[in-house]
């Protein structure tokens, strides 16, 4: 009888051979046509654009400063239309294993300031496709990641329309703009701020109040250093909430020294306002720090044809978060968040609101190799009050381990939800 190694031999080097073929077959860009319209422009964004036309992840190596793409009109492949942008510079491009796209430009020569988002390089790092931080090129996932700088001129959602296959819908009657990813509706987007899903179910929302709501209980723009936007299917990771991808917004870190910003808008058009802020620094150096971040966004209806003071489709929002960081050794650390969420809306109909207050606990422990466990506690009570009162409260549980072994990534763990 044979062994039980030469009986499996063939079936490994079957599933060798299968796994050379598909990522050959992965890292080879498709012959799909797009339309193109690209004016002149730096050539880092034009490189970008491409991107977003093709739902395809960029990393871009180098500065490229002083260097602008010709004009890109027509229909054609994602191949020829890097080929035409890049073919007066020096620049070349190839395609990961998993499709992404890196693009190499000439290094910068002298000390200059890079142009206002012109660059992504490869420190470029996200945790949420495989639950450990690696580059963004490695990521097995279809990812966009939006920078903490390119929402400080521009709310979140406008920010979410540029990624592709997503979208914004028109705002509800509360205010909230519902977001689907690959056709899949908001029920099926999973939202988490710092890996923590935010548990606020629509489903407890009576008659459509609370529609869109999630992405109202986001941090405001002042705390988040990115935005990693995985488009496709996590239900793997994350459970049947992600089936249709996952937004993770990862806030800034308590600063080391005491600092802070602060922004007010302002439309003349509707009085809408809105502020932001963020301050913190350390209580005790290198040991415990403490983060204040919120935000606070009135829109106004618009006049009714008659003239008459009262606005219809007001609607308001409120958040706050408080941070506690605790290093205990070098490599373990505690994270308190406490937060409190409140949404008002008025309109033709009525009005209502909806409060969202939570609690998390959060411990890391680095191990040597490069390990780590990241454990978490998550209290969340979700409250709609409208014409009639619905809510949830929820306790989540979650600890995972990740492990390199060798080339590969061993993740595991263990999740409760109640």
């Amino acid at each position: 009888m044979p062994s039980f190694s030469a009986r499996c031999r063939p079936a490994l080097f079957a599933l060798a051979a299968l796994a050379l073929l598909t990522g050959a077959a992965t890292a080879q860009p498709g012959a799909t046509k797009f339309d193109f319209d690209i004016p002149s422009q730096p050539l880092a964004h034009a490189v970008n654009h491409i991107g977003q036309i093709t739902g395809t992840s960029v990393l871009i190596e180098g500065e490229g400063d002083g260097l602008t793409s010709p004009p890109l009109e027509g229909s054609m492949t994602i191949d020829a239309a890097l080929q035409s942008v890049l073919r007066d510079s020096r620049g070349r491009y190839r395609f990961t294993a998993q499709g992404s796209l890196v693009v190499e430009l000439p290094a910068r020569t002298r000390a200059t300031t890079p142009a206002e988002g012109a660059t992504v390089t490869l420190d470029t790092v996200v945790v949420t496709a495989s639950g450990y931080v690696q580059q963004l090129t490695d990521a097995p996932a279809t990812m966009t990641v939006i920078r903490g700088e390119d929402l400080t001129a521009r709310p979140i959602a406008d920010a979410l329309r540029d990624v592709p296959g997503l979208s914004v819908g028109v705002s509800g009657r509360d205010g909230g703009s519902p977001i689907t990813l690959r056709g899949m509706g908001q029920p099926y987007v999973l939202f988490m701020v710092d890996g923590k899903p935010l548990s606020a179910s629509e489903e407890a929302a009576y008659n459509g109040n609370g529609t869109g709501s999630k992405s109202g209980f986001l941090p405001p723009a002042a705390a988040i250093d990115r935005i990693e936007v995985i488009r496709g299917p996590m239900s793997a990771l994350y459970g049947s909430a992600a089936l249709g991808g996952v937004v993770n917004v990862i806030t800034r870190p308590v600063p080391e020294s005491w600092s802070g910003n602060a922004d007010l808008g302002l439309s003349p058009d509707t009085g809408s306002t809105e502020a932001r802020f963020m301050y913190g620094g350390p209580l005790i150096r290198d040991r415990l720090g403490l983060m204040l971040y919120g935000g606070r966004s009135d829109r106004q209806g618009r006049l009714p044809p008659d003239g008459s003071a009262l606005r219809r489709g007001h609607s308001e929002r409120v958040n706050l978060v408080g941070r506690l960081s605790w290093n205990l050794t070098r490599d373990h650390s505690l994270d308190l968040d406490l937060w409190r969420s409140r949404q008002r809306f008025e309109h033709g109909a009525g009005g209502g609101r909806i409060r969202d207050n939570g609690a998390s606990l959060t411990h890391r422990i680095r191990w040597s190799a490069g390990a780590e466990t990241v454990s978490f506690l998550f209290r969340e009570t979700t409250d709609f009050d409208a014409d009639y009162q619905s809510g949830h409260d929820a306790l989540t549980f979650s600890t995972r381990s990740s492990l390199p072994w060798g080339p590969h990534h061993l993740t595991f763990g263990f999740e409760h939800r109640h």
